[in-house]
């Protein structure tokens, strides 16, 4: 995949794919979890020319008790690490290249294909199209990244709401009353890998009685190293953290691509809970990433009242579940029986003679 890196990067530009579609980041996320899953990549050449690429992966997923091969997008895999909105990309006006792309997947061995969370625009739309009309599909629920817009000059709070810039200002009040000692700290590459650790260890303790920490699975720490370190090493990668009394309050980690910057991990310390540390990091932040000529934050996936209230403006991310072979038979199999079900419960409650049932 070495060799097609500058070709990668022109086509992932020219078709306007983010950081997540990044060859560096994908030839990790491939790397760590190649126990996990086995690369699909699929390239479209043309003479020298890269037109479309989809970076897709195969891996095993079991449901009661049944082996499922299923294909998915890099990032796409259950309990490894996410890399939100990666997509199918090919050249602005180039459907014969998506003709190929689709043609390639069939070649591959899947019985489920499982492309979610796919950042919304025309190339996808094309995409998802198609697919529905080569495949037996569902769409998958949609979801939004958040985008909050950064002021290029004045107070950085300017577009949060009322209630953001309350609470901060009353925050840093408490912290002053209780004479407690703030400080913010921008990473160097050579603290990277502690402050990971830190934010790693936070995280056990925080989501341990919750359902559990995706970093327990100690590939997903390799992960986010190897990602902010490659990022740093380009000059796209930062890392904050917010400090009371000497000890680790909040971090924010991400990488940085033009004028966007993409939050990859937010992190908190329960014990400052009551002193809004996610607040406060996130302030500190965007004044620094303005700095650095960031325009856009993109707080990925979900619509938490927080991002909100910092003014985010939302885009859509689409996906679509694709299945072939017996195992679309036993999905149609079962839609049918849903379907019967249903017409049965309205025959016996609309029927001849009968009433509507009503809600309770």
């Amino acid at each position: 995949m070495d060799d097609y890196s500058d070709r990668w990067e022109g086509l992932r530009r020219a078709s306007g794919g983010n950081v997540y579609n990044n060859l560096d980041l994908i030839k990790i996320w491939l790397e760590t979890y190649q126990k996990a899953a086995t690369p699909n990549i699929i390239l479209i050449e043309e003479g020298k020319d890269l037109v479309g690429i989809a970076p897709l992966v195969n891996s095993v997923y079991r449901t009661k008790g049944l082996p499922l091969r299923t294909l998915s997008l890099v990032g796409g895999v259950p309990n490894c690490m996410m890399l939100l909105s990666n997509s199918i990309l090919f050249l602005p006006g180039r459907k014969d290249a998506l003709e190929l792309i689709v043609g390639e997947m069939k070649r591959l061995k899947w019985s489920v294909l499982s492309t979610k969370f796919m950042a919304d625009g025309d190339a996808v739309r094309q995409f998802t199209q198609m697919a529905h009309y080569t495949w037996h599909t569902v769409d998958e629920p949609s979801s939004t990244m958040m985008n909050v817009p950064i002021r290029d000059s004045g107070d950085i709070t300017e577009g949060f709401d009322k209630h953001a810039r309350r609470t901060i200002k009353r925050t840093l009040r408490l912290i002053d009353r209780e004479g407690h000692h703030i400080q913010f700290r921008k990473i160097a590459l050579d603290d990277l890998d502690r402050s990971v650790g830190a934010y790693v260890q936070q995280h056990i303790e925080r989501w341990g009685s919750r359902g559990g920490s995706i970093f327990l699975d100690p590939n997903n720490t390799k992960f986010l190293r190897k990602a902010l370190r490659i990022r740093y090493n380009g000059g796209g990668g930062y890392a904050y953290e917010l400090l009371l009394d000497g000890e680790v309050a909040g971090q924010l980690f991400g990488f940085q691509e033009g004028d966007t910057a993409f939050g990859f991990r937010l992190g908190m310390n329960d014990s400052f809970s009551k002193f809004s540390p996610g607040w406060l990091v996130f302030y500190h932040a965007f004044l620094d990433l303005r700095e650095r000529g960031v325009r856009w934050c993109a707080l990925g996936g979900g619509e938490e009242k927080y991002k909100f209230e910092m003014g985010s403006k939302t885009m859509p991310l689409v996906g679509i579940t694709a299945t072939r072979g017996i195992v679309s038979v036993a999905n149609r199999i079962s839609r049918i029986g849903r379907d019967h079900q249903k017409k049965g419960d309205a025959e016996a409650t609309e029927g001849p003679g009968r009433e509507p049932v009503s809600n309770p």
